[in-house]
């Protein structure tokens, strides 16, 4: 058992989770492998999931040690396109900053870490944002 976590009942929530996202990635490596379509998103989708584990141990230890601490994956406000000029994909501040708002006023405002992940954001396809 990991030492840090402070019950039982949150050490087996966190490996419950771990084992539903190693199904996942087991499922997307089927996937790859019958398609023959390794490609950089679905390899940054599988080692996306290190980063989102980290954090969310991270954010557990903090609680822990009696930080008011709350765990945000990036994926669910950073928003990205692909501009066909550019080399990398572009930052849509406006979607992103609307969805940062929505969560940061949706939890407890005594919470006085906020751990997020690197790494990771969500790819804007085929939606036009106005």
């Amino acid at each position: 058992m990991i030492i840090f976590l402070e019950s039982k009942a949150v050490y087996e929530s966190f490996i419950q989770q771990v084992n539903q996202d190693t199904q996942d990635i087991f499922e997307i490596l089927k996937a790859l492998e019958l398609c023959h379509l390794p490609n950089q998103e679905y390899i940054d989708c599988i080692t996306s999931y290190g980063e989102i584990w980290n954090a969310q141990l991270f954010c557990k230890y903090l609680k822990s040690q009696g930080l008011s601490a709350i765990f945000l994956d990036a994926r669910e406000v950073l928003c990205v396109e692909i501009d066909a000029n550019s080399e990398f994909p572009n930052v849509n501040w406006k979607v992103t900053e609307e969805k940062m708002k929505t969560f940061l006023n949706s939890i407890d405002q005594n919470v006085n870490v906020l751990v997020v992940t690197g790494f990771l954001s969500k790819l804007i396809l085929f939606q036009k944002i106005f």
